[in-house]
């Protein structure tokens, strides 16, 4: 009896491997790549994925399924006869019969069970893709500094210079992605994130440029210079203080009639020069009733100058009439 029922399930799956069936297979899709002075335009006629239905014997569409199971899904890269490239641009379509060769090509184990010689019946949904692709045109552009400097939170130092090169790049795209880049931002920034400058001296850095969407840059980096120097305090005094707005037939005393004057800078620097550069002033339209002292403005501090202090920072007066 035993030997009976071994004997109909061989039967039965011989008879079952012989007969045909349908087995569908998804392949996901990615755009080809086109030669660099092209872009594709537009590929909404490239599908996501294609679903190739099978139509084989069970005893080959068993096989390929096991293999399958130990096989990476591969997915199928789009490729186009670049001889079909027209220096304007154009539409390009790929057919059924170019698309399950490029499978073919691409996938050697559904190759190995399913080449063209093979009796199993192929159908692909959908069975074409297709895209428009454009001439890219070619830009110079430059370049800014879009990070940030970091000397460190306690750091008394001072960034004095800060070089870029190269300042212009070259940026190849469509016309529409071009024109859209020069309308938004008209330039180039450098990756936002914090530069970290270490030690007293001069340092270079490699710098990744932020790549618009539909843009290619060359060169895609630049190089930065930076030069830091070590702070030391400086102290001067300024006796010239300038009076605003003070009515005619009056004079004014101020006490203090001189102020202090501390601030930061890189060794080297003329104390001199800097005094020259800061004019010190009070506004008498400043004064309200019960007001004993007037603030001392400083307007136009240099940019080499850190952390300015001025001693007082504001002066009793006495106005006399003449």
């Amino acid at each position: 009896m035993l030997l009976c029922i071994l004997l109909a399930s061989i039967l039965w799956l011989i008879q079952a491997m012989d007969a045909t069936y349908t087995k569908k297979v998804r392949i996901e899709v990615e755009p080809p790549t086109l030669p660099l002075k092209f872009a594709i335009d537009s590929q909404s006629g490239i599908p996501t994925s294609i679903e190739i239905a099978i139509t084989a014997r069970g005893d080959e569409l068993f096989s390929y399924s096991l293999e399958e199971l130990f096989t990476k899904d591969q997915a199928l890269k789009l490729a186009v006869d670049t001889m079909l490239l027209t220096p304007d641009g154009g539409y390009i379509s790929i057919g059924k019969e170019e698309l399950l060769r490029q499978i073919r090509n691409t996938n050697e184990l559904f190759d190995s069970y399913f080449d063209s010689g093979s009796d199993a019946q192929i159908r692909l949904f959908p069975d074409f893709a297709s895209f428009s692709y454009a001439p890219l045109i070619e830009r110079k552009v430059g370049v800014f500094f879009g990070g940030q400097i970091d000397l460190g939170e306690e750091s008394n130092r001072m960034l004095v210079e800060l070089e870029m090169k190269p300042e212009v790049v070259t940026v190849y795209g469509l016309a529409t992605s071009i024109d859209s880049l020069i309308q938004a931002q008209g330039l180039i920034s450098t990756d936002t994130n914090r530069l970290i400058v270490k030690g007293d001296s001069v340092s270079y850095h490699r710098v990744a440029l932020i790549q618009p969407s539909g843009i290619r840059l060359t060169p895609d980096s630049v190089s930065i210079k930076t030069v830091v120097a070590p702070l030391r305090y400086n102290t001067f005094v300024i006796s010239d203080i300038k009076i605003r707005n003070l009515p005619d037939g009056y004079n004014i005393r101020l006490f203090p009639s001189a102020i202090k004057v501390t601030f930061l800078a890189v060794k080297g620097i003329s104390i001199a020069e800097i005094a020259n550069q800061l004019h010190p002033y009070v506004d008498i339209d400043e004064l309200t009733e019960g007001t004993r002292k007037l603030k001392v403005h400083l307007p136009n501090i240099p940019e080499e100058v850190q952390m300015l202090q001025l001693e007082p920072d504001a002066v009793e007066y006495l106005i006399e009439q003449q």
